[in-house]
C-alpha cells in the first residue's frame, strides 16, 4: 500500500531490451533513502507497484511484466526519464494522501492546461469504463500522485487544480497536452462497484430466493 505522496523523483539509468514486452528498469533515486529497502520490497514507480529484485547504495532494479507494459505508461520511458517514487506504507506511517495500491486501472490523457490564479487547472480525460469510479471532491492517483477531483466535466473528464508546491515537487510541471498518465481510481469505489454488481448477478443466477424473511424463518422452525 502507498499514500500517493511522492517522496522523490528517480532517474531511469538503464532499460533492458526485450522482444516480449518484459523488461527491467534500473532507477537511481535522487533523495529516497534506500538503506531501509531490501530485495522483495515494493516501490511505487509512477504509481506502479514494482518489486525490488536487486539494489545497490545508489539504485534499485525492478522487473516490468507484459501486463504492466500493456496497461501503464512505463513502456514510454527512456534512459534519463524522471519517475515518481514512493516506498511502501508502514502501518505506523501517517496517511497524508489516500490509500493507493499501485495497481493501475488504466491510462488517462491530459487534454487541457489552464492557469488558475497561482495554481493551474489540468483537464484529464479518463477511460469511459473508469469514469463511474470518480466523484467530485473524491480522490484519484495520477502517476502515483494523490489528487483531489475539483469538478466533473462531461461524462469522462475531470478538472484538477494543482497548487504550486505540487507542481514544484512532481513531474506535473512537465506534463503536456496529449500525455498518457497512469490512473488508479479510489479503492473503496472499486470494491463497492464489485459488491453491487456481484449481488445483482448472483440474484439473477440464483434458482432460489435467498432473502431472509419472516416467512422463511417460520418455514424453517426458527420461530
Amino acid at each position: 500500500m502507498f499514500t500517493g505522496i511522492v517522496a522523490d523523483r528517480g532517474i531511469i539509468t538503464k532499460i533492458s531490451s526485450s522482444t516480449d514486452h518484459n523488461f527491467q528498469l534500473i532507477i537511481a533515486p535522487q533523495k529516497l533513502d534506500l538503506s531501509t529497502v531490501k530485495v522483495g520490497d515494493s516501490i511505487a514507480t509512477n504509481g506502479v507497484c514494482l518489486t525490488v529484485i536487486d539494489k545497490s547504495q545508489n539504485n534499485f532494479t525492478a522487473d516490468v511484466s507484459h501486463e504492466t507494459y500493456e496497461c501503464t505508461n512505463l513502456s514510454t520511458l527512456a534512459i534519463g526519464s524522471s519517475v515518481h517514487l514512493e516506498k511502501a506504507l508502514l502501518v505506523s506511517d501517517r496517511l497524508d494522501g489516500h490509500i493507493v495500491t499501485g495497481h493501475v486501472d488504466g491510462l488517462a490523457e491530459l487534454v487541457a492546461i489552464e492557469p488558475h490564479g497561482k495554481s493551474t487547472d489540468f483537464i484529464i480525460s479518463v477511460p469511459l469504463e473508469l469514469a463511474k469510479f470518480i466523484a467530485k471532491k473524491g480522490s484519484l492517483a495520477l502517476d502515483g500522485i494523490s489528487l483531489t477531483v475539483n469538478d466533473l466535466l462531461d461524462l469522462n473528464k475531470v478538472r484538477l487544480t494543482i497548487i504550486p508546491h505540487t507542481m514544484q515537487e512532481t513531474n506535473i510541471q512537465n506534463w503536456k497536452v496529449g500525455q498518457k498518465i497512469n490512473l488508479e481510481v479510489d479503492l473503496m469505489a472499486r470494491y463497492i462497484d464489485r459488491l453491487l454488481n456481484f449481488n445483482q448477478e448472483a440474484h439473477k443466477n440464483s434458482s432460489t430466493n435467498s432473502e431472509l424473511t419472516y416467512e422463511t424463518l417460520m418455514q424453517n422452525n426458527f420461530i
